[in-house]
């Protein structure tokens, strides 16, 4: 769900993202991850995920990308494991083996509906936020399907206002990022019990971390302001808005 136009790939290994998914879902189990945009940041957590283990849905709306983003998670696997055998730390055939593995766990697909029994959604799609928009209506077609932002069978909320206004003064509620992607990119992970109260109940001491997971960050210190547009949320978010009380777009279930 990260800016996708990155200089460097997410650094993530296998270990760090299924801690992060093991530990931060709580009581939900994660056992399908759909990855939305197959980019230079998309296959990279797509190959993370299912590396770690995790069956991954890899959905790329144009068939070309699709194709080229494959192509990219084979040639980056086979370059992370051929260091193994060079190490001697695993042999040529185990290489092959955890390769074989790792692209067994991925179902390409430009199909929208492929998305529907993943228990949780990843988007890293182009940063314009009427592509986002379009993107997230049409995946909330689905009944009981997991939104970009939740996990499924939980109530889903999520304003839009993080791109159209400046957000330094957000507060969020949150746990501690993976520490894998670099720049200003994030991974901030929130959770919350409803998106239809009132603001009285919101956190006021939520925060997200540095790229290293080092310390809470603050918006209009970090110069984040408006840059994060990408989530991992646990259950429900909060409202995110600079501080007014906004409907949700798309309601609750």
């Amino acid at each position: 769900m990260l800016r996708p136009m990155l200089r460097s790939l997410p650094r993530a290994t296998p270990s760090l993202l299924a801690r992060a998914l093991a530990t931060s879902a709580g009581d939900v189990k994660i056992q399908k991850v759909g990855m939305v945009g197959l980019g230079l940041m998309g296959h990279g957590i797509a190959q993370t995920a299912a590396s770690a283990g995790f069956d991954v849905v890899a959905l790329d709306a144009n068939p070309q990308g699709l194709e080229s983003g494959m192509k990219r998670i084979e040639g980056s696997l086979t370059k992370l494991l051929s260091r193994g055998v060079k190490k001697g730390t695993i042999t040529q055939q185990q290489a092959d083996d955890q390769a074989a593995a790792a692209l067994g766990r991925i179902t390409p697909t430009t199909e929208l509906q492929a998305l529907a029994d993943c228990d949780l959604v990843i988007e890293a799609i182009v940063e314009n936020v009427e592509v986002k928009k379009e993107f997230y209506a049409n995946l909330g077609q689905f009944e009981g399907a997991t939104y970009p932002w939740g996990i499924s069978k939980t109530q889903r909320c999520y304003n839009l206002s993080c791109w159209d206004n400046r957000a330094s003064s957000v507060k969020w509620e949150g746990l501690p990022t993976s520490g894998s992607f670099s720049g200003k990119s994030r991974i901030a992970f929130f959770t919350g019990k409803d998106c239809t109260g009132d603001s009285r109940d919101w956190p006021t001491d939520g925060y997200i971390n540095d790229k290293k997971g080092n310390y809470p960050m603050d918006f209009t210190l970090d110069g984040i302001n408006d840059g994060i547009s990408s989530f991992i949320v646990w259950e429900t978010s909060k409202r995110i808005t600079n501080g007014k009380d906004t409907p949700c777009p798309w309601g609750t279930s």
